[in-house]
């Protein structure tokens, strides 16, 4: 598995591991695409960082395992010989531990069969907790996506227990969802989906086996597209899941249901789940046809986040011919939407669809220029992340995201302390990374004089290394921060998650270059301390300091 693969959301559900680290994501430094963008700061050794972490599951406080579990999982199949430590864990840890292990262990060895056979047990034991059930059905169908020789096994597993309906909301809506992530590998069990569809009682779950029902159904090219659409309005759902289905498989083939397909997606009194689905469908069929897209735009603009997500997938599927086109009405949005929540969505599904698009940065960088203290938070961060995510194709943004760092802007008045802490905290980032202005290097070095720890000091310090040897001057402080006297925790803010004070610090030194020649002493007795069972945090701050002296030195 790639690592790009491996940083890829996951399947199992965000509430086990929500529950079980609660308290405890401060301490969990996984690798992100954002930090993987630091070039060879990001580096670790694999080896040395696997038998790091494994020596980590025998430590006296729970959290520190947990940590050791997930940072395994992150590694995949990287760190797939330390599978059998992780199923000592998967068996007789804490619930915490079990939780994190029945979604990490997956990641590790997709094939394993001993995996599988711990999984499936816990699944079909009613007295297991109702989230390790939930975890391990999720970690089950990523298995089954992964490995096909396990995969008739793991979907009968699914289907079975989903057709059963003894567990709950949380756990039977973990089974559809997994089965519609096997898509047509779970076709021979279709009959257990409907079954579920039918008899529970949770929306929820009639949602998510409703959408499985239409992905497991397999391709026909001989369908008949008319009679798939009279079954549109059966009064049964499974029958009208399955049309959506053979409707999307048949793909241009069925063009003259776009307009029914539709039709349905706008009507208010029909279940969310056919809107959703009917939605889907329309967009697997003809994504760039002119009013697929107008009902896409319209579900960016409405209400219903089911309906919202739908729409911005269906702007995924589009060709590369069709993209400028989609983009262009969606940069139109921007500028034109009656609430902010629309204006995310558009941005977030600009985002990957044509980050660099000139246009679009043009709009972006306008956008934030007018943006003042009355303008939602959420929108100026979503402004500024997708600059940030254009890369040097936004660097003439840089300036107008620097002016946040001014001793009042406009765009920060009336906020409260924490809200302009996180505002000035993404700025330092994104310029960090875009190029910092000559006339903000002043602003960027006096962030650091009482930055709140746990919000703005890890971004000023990343923002600080950008600055290279101009930033010498705040060499006295990062030594400081190196020998321990920063607050451990790691940064708040949720595009730094994975950065910590003297990691950075430590970064920042090696980028200022030889005026940190100060820092040699401390960066030295870093560098050699022994990464042997040390945790994952050391191992970094080890690594980065051998290649800050390096940088120094010359």
């Amino acid at each position: 598995m790639t690592r790009l693969a491996r940083r890829a959301p996951r399947l199992a559900l965000s509430i086990a591991l929500t529950t079980a680290l609660a308290g405890l994501s401060v301490l969990i430094a996984a690798p992100t695409p954002a930090s993987a963008q630091e070039g060879d700061d990001a580096d670790v050794d694999i080896d040395a960082a696997v038998k790091a972490l494994v020596a980590q599951l025998d430590a006296e406080l729970e959290h520190l395992r947990i940590e050791a579990i997930a940072q395994l999982g992150e590694l995949g199949t990287d760190a797939e010989r330390a599978i059998p430590h992780v199923l000592r864990r998967l068996r007789r840890g804490t619930l915490g531990e079990q939780i994190v292990a029945a979604e990490s262990a997956p990641f590790m060895d997709p094939a394993s069969s001993e995996v599988f056979a711990v999984l499936s047990g816990f699944l079909s034991n009613p007295e297991s907790h109702y989230e390790l059930r939930a975890a391990a059905a999720a970690g089950l169908a990523f298995m089954g996506v992964e490995s096909d020789v396990l995969t008739p096994r793991i979907v009968e597993t699914l289907a079975r227990e989903l057709a059963a309906q003894r567990h709950g909301n949380l756990v039977d809506e973990a089974l559809a969802k997994g089965l519609g992530a096997l898509g047509p590998r779970a076709a021979d069990r279709a009959a257990d989906i409907e079954t579920a569809l039918a008899a529970t009682p949770f929306k929820e779950v009639k949602m998510r086996a409703f959408i499985a029902l239409s992905e497991v159904v397999p391709a026909d090219p001989s369908a008949d597209a008319a009679t798939l659409i009279g079954k549109l309005e059966s009064p049964r759902a499974g029958t009208r899941a399955r049309a959506y289905g053979q409707l999307a498989g048949l793909g241009r083939k069925a063009a003259a249901a776009i307009e029914p397909l539709l039709a349905i997606s706008a009507r208010p009194d029909a279940e969310i789940y056919d809107r959703v689905v009917a939605l889907r469908t329309a967009t697997r069929i003809a994504p760039a046809h002119e009013r697929v897209l107008d009902a896409c735009i319209a579900a960016l603009e409405g209400e219903d986040p089911l309906l919202r997500g739908t729409a911005a997938a269906g702007f995924d599927l589009l060709e590369r011919k069709h993209a400028r086109a989609a983009g262009a009405r969606l940069i139109e949005l921007l500028k034109t939407a009656r609430t902010h929540r629309a204006q995310i969505a558009a941005l977030d599904t600009l985002r990957r669809l044509a980050p660099t698009s000139p246009t679009l940065i043009a709009a972006e960088i306008e956008a934030l220029k007018s943006a003042t203290g009355a303008t939602d938070q959420m929108f100026i961060h979503e402004l500024i992340e997708t600059l940030r995510a254009a890369g040097p194709a936004a660097k003439d943004a840089a300036p107008v995201i620097a002016s946040l760092l001014a001793p009042a802007p406009a765009i920060l008045e009336g906020r409260g302390e924490t809200d302009r802490d996180y505002l000035r905290g993404h700025a330092l980032v994104a310029i960090a990374e875009l190029g910092i202005p000559d006339d903000a290097a002043d602003e960027v070095l006096a962030s650091l004089e009482g930055a709140h720890p746990r919000v703005v000091l890890c971004a000023s310090l990343r923002a600080i290394g950008a600055l290279g040897a101009k930033g010498a001057v705040a060499v006295p402080e990062l030594i400081e921060i190196v020998k321990g006297s920063a607050p451990g925790l790691p940064s708040m803010l949720p595009f730094l998650h994975d950065s910590f004070p003297r990691l950075e610090a430590i970064r920042a030194l090696g980028r200022i270059g030889p005026a940190a020649r100060a820092a040699i002493p401390a960066l030295r007795k870093l560098a050699n301390l022994s990464e042997r069972g040390g945790s994952r945090i050391r191992t970094l701050e080890t690594q980065a300091a051998r290649r800050a002296l390096e940088k120094i030195q010359g």
